[in-house]
């Protein structure tokens, strides 16, 4: 199997008359001298460190919207399209990457409970990359599938393999029965705790409302997952598999239930 990072940082400094190689266990076949070079002159360690490190890669994806000395940390089927239009082109807070900012920054965001958003995510997938081959009809979506798929993209990635330790420093709100309007108003409540008067638009109209037939496939998604057979080994061995990548999310959000605190007497900062 080819690990492209690595072998593009092989192609990138080897010699012509080098072998090619596919991985790093094919560069340990390689002779002596070929792989010392690499680590002395060309920067082999350091880069396998950042090969190996998932917060290496983690960081390098985490965006963020900042103005002055707050940040809003979105999160893919947490109303994410929605706060991004409203703090990037509404508010005109800054895109940047999570390591650009300064440190004292008081990041926040909000979170939807995880089997929620997991089904949800599930249920972004099949509608962007099966639905449309299945010509829209959900009656065409073989079951096997939805109940087979752990990970179908991004939107079913759990928010502690996503966030990592920066879940620990982001001012968490719950989703879980609350209004848009309750959710901004723990924004602006959080926004004066450091002194900025940010008023956030109460009544304005959602993004990207889902449509009838995406609410039924919501519900087949649900449906099919809720149906948990614990007589079928490959359906239960796919509940529990979903239950050890979403266990982590879990612990999080139900002690984010019992510990929110809207008033924010105590803050988070990078």
């Amino acid at each position: 199997m080819s690990d492209i990072f690595f072998k593009k940082f092989y192609n990138d400094v080897k010699d012509e008359s080098w072998p090619t190689v596919e991985n790093y266990a094919d560069f340990l076949k390689l002779p002596a001298k070929i792989q010392q070079e690499c680590v002395d002159l060309h920067g082999l360690n350091h880069r396998l460190k950042q090969i190996e490190s998932q917060c290496y890669w983690r960081d390098s994806l985490i965006t963020v919207y900042c103005y002055e000395n707050l940040a809003f940390v979105p999160v893919l089927k947490c109303a994410s399209d929605y706060y991004i239009t409203l703090f990037k082109n509404t508010l005109n807070w800054k895109k940047i990457n999570i390591l650009d900012l300064e440190p004292g920054t008081v990041c926040f965001g909000i979170f939807e409970e995880p089997t929620t958003r997991y089904l949800k995510g599930i249920t972004e997938w099949v509608w962007r990359k099966i639905l449309p081959v299945m010509d829209y009809d959900i009656n065409k979506i073989p079951l096997i599938l939805l109940k087979s798929v752990i990970v179908g993209d991004l939107h079913s990635i759990p928010y502690t393999m996503a966030l990592g330790p920066w879940l620990d420093k982001i001012n968490c709100i719950p989703m879980y029965q609350q209004s848009d309007e309750q959710i901004k108003t723990h924004m602006m409540n959080l926004f004066a705790t450091q002194n900025h008067n940010i008023k956030l638009p109460i009544n304005d109209q959602k993004l990207n409302q889902s449509d009838q037939l995406k609410l039924n496939l919501y519900k087949l998604v649900k449906q099919v997952f809720e149906d948990y057979s614990f007589d079928d080994e490959e359906y239960e061995a796919r509940g529990e598999f979903t239950y050890l990548m979403l266990s982590p999310d879990l612990k999080f959000y139900h002690n984010l239930l019992v510990t929110f605190d809207p008033y924010w007497q105590q803050t988070k900062h990078i």
